[in-house]
């Protein structure tokens, strides 16, 4: 099965690549990263799939649209990391901006040492996406990530 999946991204990879990227507002690098994550579980997953349901091309193809949901959403959620928190209508508003990443790092700081501490840290400072976070930390799962997050970015806009 391995062997298959791999072929199969040899013959398919571009290809893939410049599909889907008209689903994901025209972002090479998202086309990528959805094409590249497909591969990877179906690789993971390889054992669940059964020929007798689907085919590889239908298998794959579900496994690609989920993808695309995923960093879609991911996509929306995250927006701009502080500077979608802060909602600033121009961006060459350097000082103001300047002045909201620092509130937000102080409210980070505020945080006792702990998971919702790095989850902040990790989102806001070192950019990263939640299921990177959630490897990272101690998170039981994307939803506590998503859910911390939610509620700084909730609390910060209440506090302006």
């Amino acid at each position: 099965m391995r062997k298959r999946i791999e072929e199969h991204y040899r013959k398919n990879y571009k290809k893939l690549v410049g599909v889907v990227m008209k689903r994901v507002e025209k972002k090479h690098f998202l086309a990528e990263e959805a094409v590249q994550e497909t591969y990877y579980r179906a690789l993971r997953y390889s054992h669940c799939f059964n020929e007798d349901k689907s085919t590889l091309d239908t298998w794959l193809s579900t496994i690609l649209n989920n993808c695309v949901r995923s960093i879609m959403a991911e996509e929306r959620g995250r927006g701009l990391s502080i500077d979608a928190v802060i909602n600033i209508e121009d961006p060459k508003l350097d000082l103001e901006l300047a002045y909201h990443k620092l509130r937000i790092k102080r409210r980070i700081e505020r945080y006792k040492e702990g998971v919702h501490k790095d989850i902040l840290h990790l989102y806001f400072n070192m950019d990263l996406k939640y299921k990177d976070i959630g490897l990272i930390t101690s998170a039981s799962s994307q939803d506590m990530t998503r859910q911390t997050i939610h509620r700084f970015k909730k609390a910060v806009v209440n506090e302006t």
